[in-house]
């Protein structure tokens, strides 16, 4: 038989026990908690809630990172736009500045535009989406031409650079009719009369980035004027997708870059109504002795070769004519590459980069002896020239002649341009190859043919 203080001292034992036994859990479970919350918030990248942002002189924004508990915050140009200890913002002239949130060491960015909205003039904002650059250079010269505000498009969850995941992406997202979501706000949007859209052409429409930034705004009774650019599909085919998200918008005319040059774009811009044409001094009645066209000595005459899939080269070709009064040949392959992107990418360019073919081209010249410089305008394909720019140049004598590189590239890379000289080197045996040149830009090329080429 047990005594009643026996069995006292038993129960008082058996409660502390428990006690202690719940107070251990209950401290392990704590541990575990904390460490579960600190390793989640290791595994989250602090962010920038909003990259690129337009505001009007007086307008504020309250900036925000997420995944952070001490931020700094400073600003580029004070005088244009103030940023508070706390992240909140105040446009306080027109102009440019970029604010930085310090965190941990790493530095986050927010761009930001401010427009002193204006009643004597059009108020214009640029905004675009670029994800090789591309369209960033058309939208720069459209800025410098119109005198616009530049605001682009940024996605929240980036795109990856390798091609083939890019494009899986983008199909889905297109064919989903998806809204990514995208870190950039023009806060200002009504006080801006025309807008400018621009994007490169994916699957012949928008990337859906576009039409998640679009949909955030009333269109009503403003003027959406779209550009693209694009390796084959014009802009037609996108507009139905962009109206729709522009509801009460009045569009003008859009424009595909083609050589995306300055002068290009210009004359867009005054077919649309948007720019005056300059007033040029009148041209002097002529005299008795015409001013001829610049020649070339009779011993230095020049042919233009050109290979163009997209229209860019051919549009820098023609320039080079102009300039040099020279002889010109298309390169064309004799079977026509596809007019889809990615079939001619993916297929039969990709196809005769990795094989070293050489097809056939259309209608060859006889013979290119009475040459003595032969300009050779290409873009880049699959890191080099395109194949059919060697089945021309294979083709003849070229011994003593100068060959002299024209090109260009969706990604401006300088090692795959360095590659394509030297598979011109190769095929053109007996040349004396230029380093030629590697630009988009018109007046650069101009300057290389005049200070080279012409000399």
């Amino acid at each position: 038989m047990y005594s009643d203080k026996k069995i006292s001292s038993d129960v008082s034992f058996i409660r502390n026990n428990v006690k202690r036994i719940v107070l251990v859990a209950a401290l392990l479970i704590g541990m575990l908690c904390f460490q579960q919350e600190t390793a989640q918030a290791a595994g989250k990248k602090a962010e920038l809630t909003v990259t690129d942002i337009s505001l009007s002189v007086g307008q504020s924004r309250q900036l925000k990172v997420s995944n952070a508990k001490k931020v700094t915050w400073s600003s580029s140009k004070k005088s244009v736009v103030s940023v508070s200890k706390t992240g909140r913002i105040k446009a306080k002239q027109a102009g440019k500045a970029t604010i930085t949130a310090r965190v941990s060491g790493k530095k986050l960015k927010c761009n930001v535009v401010v427009n002193q909205p204006s009643s004597k003039k059009k108020d214009i904002l640029i905004v675009y989406f670029s994800q090789t650059g591309t369209t960033k250079s058309v939208a720069q010269k459209l800025q410098k031409l119109t005198g616009g505000d530049l605001l682009r498009i940024r996605e929240k969850e980036k795109y990856s650079s390798d091609y083939d995941k890019l494009t899986q992406r983008a199909k889905k997202e297109i064919r989903q009719n998806a809204r990514p979501k995208v870190t950039t706000e023009a806060r200002n949007i009504k006080k801006y009369d025309v807008v400018y859209v621009g994007y490169p052409i994916w699957s012949k429409t928008t990337p859906r980035a576009v039409n998640t930034f679009l949909e955030k705004y009333n269109w009503k009774g403003k003027t959406v004027i779209p550009f693209c650019t694009s390796a084959g599909s014009g802009i037609a085919g996108s507009l139905p997708d962009l109206k729709k998200s522009c509801k009460g918008a009045s569009f003008k005319e859009g424009y595909t870059a083609g050589s995306g040059s300055r002068a290009e774009i210009r004359n867009w811009l005054i077919k649309i109504g948007e720019l005056e044409e300059e007033n040029q001094t009148p041209t002097p009645a002529p005299t008795s002795t015409p001013t001829p066209t610049p020649e070339l000595p009779q011993d230095n005459k020049i042919l233009v070769a050109y290979f163009s899939w997209s229209g860019t080269s051919e549009a820098i070709a023609q320039n080079i004519i102009t300039q040099t009064g020279a002889d010109s040949f298309r390169i064309e392959r004799e079977t026509p590459y596809s007019t889809d992107y990615t079939e001619t990418a993916y297929g039969d360019a990709k196809t005769e980069a990795d094989t070293d073919a050489r097809p056939p081209i259309k209608n060859p010249l006889a013979s290119v002896a009475q040459y003595d410089k032969i300009i050779v305008c290409y873009p880049i394909w699959w890191h080099t020239a395109p194949m059919t720019v060697g089945t021309f140049l294979e083709r003849y004598d070229l011994s003593g002649k100068y060959i002299y590189p024209v090109s260009q590239s969706a990604s401006m890379d300088e090692s795959q341009y360095a590659q394509s000289v030297a598979f011109i080197k190769a095929c053109a045996k007996g040349a004396v190859v230029d380093d030629g040149i590697f630009s988009k830009n018109d007046a650069e090329i101009s300057a290389y043919v005049a200070n080279t080429v012409l000399k």
